[in-house]
């Protein structure tokens, strides 16, 4: 299944050489998908502590807009650590709009001009948290997929090798521009969907 699936992107490029050329790494792409297209998704990112305040809102304001806004579900548990994971679930271009909206929240240095360019926008990294057992579907055998991956989306992407504490979860770190990190969170959801979890998860 995953050598057919490669072909077809292979052929694909083949086919659209100079589009693709046009808009990789174009931090003015939209998601391929739009809002309530796609199969229904969960996609968690593991978040600082004190960033998860600014999703939340006052009074629970802005996760509460969201909801409503995006008729998804957007969730944010307490934790007492330092870390907390955001958890958005709908329809794939329905998170990935989701995720558009709320990235600008989770950077402390949104408003420092040495990080952005000339047309205002900053480089971002988001930690995304799959199962281990998913980890090789995006790295690929002698990393040929996780390669391609950032050939295609020109996201900088980073599988960490060891699983979260007490956890069957590793982080994939993804970092570009906001519309190229929301991009590659698109090829990757649609690349596990061929790859569900397997083993215990915790």
């Amino acid at each position: 299944m995953a050598d057919h699936d490669d072909m077809d992107s292979v052929e694909g490029r083949m086919k659209r050489p100079l589009d693709d050329e046009e808009t990789m790494g174009n931090s003015d792409d939209p998601p391929k998908r739009r809002r309530g297209e796609g199969p229904r998704v969960e996609l968690r990112v593991l978040l600082q502590s004190k960033n998860a305040g600014a999703i939340i809102g006052k009074g629970g304001s802005n996760i509460k807009r969201l909801r409503t806004d995006f008729k998804a579900s957007v969730t944010v548990p307490d934790s007492n650590g330092p870390e907390r994971v955001l958890t958005l679930s709908a329809e794939l271009g329905t998170v990935l709009e989701v995720l558009l909206d709320v990235i600008p929240s989770l950077e402390d240095y949104r408003d420092d001009s040495q990080y952005k360019n000339k047309h205002g926008e900053f480089d971002t990294e988001l930690r995304m948290i799959v199962h281990q057992s998913q980890a090789g579907c995006i790295i690929g055998r002698a990393g040929f997929k996780v390669k391609e991956l950032r050939e295609k989306t020109g996201a900088g992407i980073k599988v960490y090798s060891t699983c979260c504490p007490s956890s069957t979860d590793r982080i994939v770190g993804i970092t570009g521009k906001r519309k190229v990190v929301v991009g590659c969170v698109e090829e990757i959801i649609e690349l596990l969907q061929s790859a569900p979890p397997k083993g215990p998860i915790q």
